[in-house]
């Protein structure tokens, strides 16, 4: 479809794949019915496990233009944004969002649809990006912030992170490619351990824990324990000490947890007591290997027993 020489298809055929995520018998993947006889290859007419998922609890992540395409998708609908454009729901179906490296403000970009702040977010940033060259000066501390202070402003759930010593490539796993958590050790033929990839996952899967889970669930009791758990292993000992890293949304009781910036220390972070052995997830398990340029949906399945990485579909 293009890839990086078309952006465009980052939210397009991002909310292509919500329409098919979100198809079912009664409902047939409306594109299927637009492109019939074009496909090279046989395929379904709608979502196979959609009588797995719960439609109303849908969350989206997405890194570097995939992360572009998040901002969008999330704030079609909003106040001044252009319309949803999917063909099975009138509204936007999507009540949370993650942006690997980074969030988008409204307005900051050209070439994109109108969108708007319209769903909780997380903004997760590099220190270097691509090219991963020093400073020879300190940069701007909110440098990373900006898409930050248009949720604020809005009034609507926000959490920024910026990663200490990481590049665009923490959350892929591309051999040779310059990240500080490619492959360090390999236990049961599998990746594990680094610096960067663990604290994406575990703040990716705690904020979709908390919007999406409901009370009896894998990791609804210990979200915010997770997200408030700066003295952990993926706490803020491992954020930017260039860029500050910010939070500004409510707990589950109410409770405002609003922090400009989390490395020099929060009044509401958690007792290191209370948040030991959530860093590892909390919810059970760990995210999928991150994928560059990768779009990725997001679902609670209502399938007794999965943990909270299986609701990544």
């Amino acid at each position: 479809q293009g890839a990086n020489l078309n952006s465009s298809v980052f939210w397009t055929g991002f909310v292509n794949a919500i329409d098919f995520f979100r198809s079912s018998k009664a409902h047939p993947y409306p594109e299927n019915q637009t492109c019939a006889g074009t496909y090279p290859t046989a395929v379904t007419a709608y979502n196979p496990i959609s009588d797995r998922t719960d439609p109303d609890r849908l969350g989206i992540a997405g890194h570097s233009l995939g992360a572009t395409g998040v901002s969008v998708v999330q704030g079609y609908g909003a106040a001044g944004a252009d319309p949803w454009p999917g063909k099975l729901d009138a509204t936007n179906p999507v009540k949370v969002a993650v942006a690997w490296d980074s969030l988008s403000a409204p307005g900051s970009g050209s070439g994109t649809p109108k969108f708007g702040v319209r769903v909780p977010s997380m903004n997760q940033s590099s220190e270097y990006g691509i090219g991963g060259a020093p400073f020879t000066q300190p940069p701007d501390p909110e440098g990373h912030n900006a898409a930050y202070q248009a949720w604020v402003k809005a009034g609507v759930p926000v959490y920024s992170i910026t990663i200490q010593g990481s590049t665009h490539f923490e959350w892929s796993h591309i051999p040779l490619f310059p990240a500080s958590s490619w492959c360090p050790k390999i236990v049961d033929n599998t990746c594990t351990g680094g610096w960067g990839n663990p604290l994406a996952q575990h703040y990716s899967l705690a904020w979709f824990d908390r919007w999406l889970k409901k009370p009896g669930g894998a990791g609804y009791d210990t979200a915010d324990a997770r997200l408030l758990d700066d003295n952990g292993p993926q706490g803020k000992a491992k954020m930017s000490f260039y860029f500050r890293s910010a939070r500004d949304y409510p707990g589950r009781d109410g409770t405002p947890h609003v922090c400009s910036d989390i490395r020099a220390g929060c009044a509401d972070a958690s007792p290191a007591e209370n948040a030991t052995g959530s860093s590892s997830g909390g919810g059970g398990g760990s995210l999928p290997p991150l994928t560059l340029l990768g779009l990725l949906v997001a679902a609670v399945v209502r399938r007794a027993g999965l943990r909270s990485a299986d609701t990544f579909v």
